[in-house]
């Protein structure tokens, strides 16, 4: 798993040094980008619900961002006792976006987030449950090898394979200025 990762990160660094080479002074960079996006549970949470988050990120160099992600979370577990538990989760992200590849309307990307979640779990009233109700805090991580940027100013986006607690698959729509 360590050589997946490592390989990963080397393929990735080469991906941003080929992308600073290429002629992306003609292309207009906008510094600031904010986005509100939807996606399904992440592969971190082995529940059914649904994931929104706002992000903002600040563009530091021609291929990387900086930001943060306020993210939300509604999820209902699967267990042995048929969704048993529901729970709220928030999350504090900080957020690196960096490009590969970049053209005004059309552009590719890799995301990661390390940051905290605090969670609200509490029985279903339906069904008695053996859980107790739980409130905790702890770390959440995100990791998307792949995001599209579709559009000029006003944008579509969309991350697949994504890793971690902000959904496997996530969609949006964005603004850049």
């Amino acid at each position: 798993m360590r050589n997946i990762i490592l390989a990963y990160i080397l393929l990735l660094s080469n991906m941003v040094v080929k992308a600073e080479d290429d002629n992306i002074n003609s292309v207009r960079v906008p510094r600031h980008d904010i986005s509100v996006n939807c996606g399904t549970p992440g592969l971190c949470t082995w529940s059914h619900g649904c994931t929104f988050y706002l992000q903002y990120l600040y563009r530091v160099s021609k291929t990387l961002n900086i930001g943060v992600s306020l993210t939300y979370q509604s999820y209902n577990f699967d267990d042995a006792f048929k969704k048993q538990r529901v729970g709220n989760s928030f999350f504090i992200l900080p957020t690196l976006r960096c490009f590969w590849f970049r053209k005004r309307s059309f552009s590719l990307y890799s995301r990661c987030a390390l940051g905290a979640r605090f969670t609200h779990m509490f029985a279903n009233e339906k069904v008695r449950s053996p859980y107790p109700v739980k409130d905790k805090m702890e770390v959440a991580c995100h990791i998307c090898p792949i995001g599209m940027i579709l559009g000029k100013d006003l944008y579509f986006k969309m991350e697949v394979l994504g890793i971690g607690f902000q959904g496997l698959a996530d969609i949006g729509i964005g603004y850049q200025f």
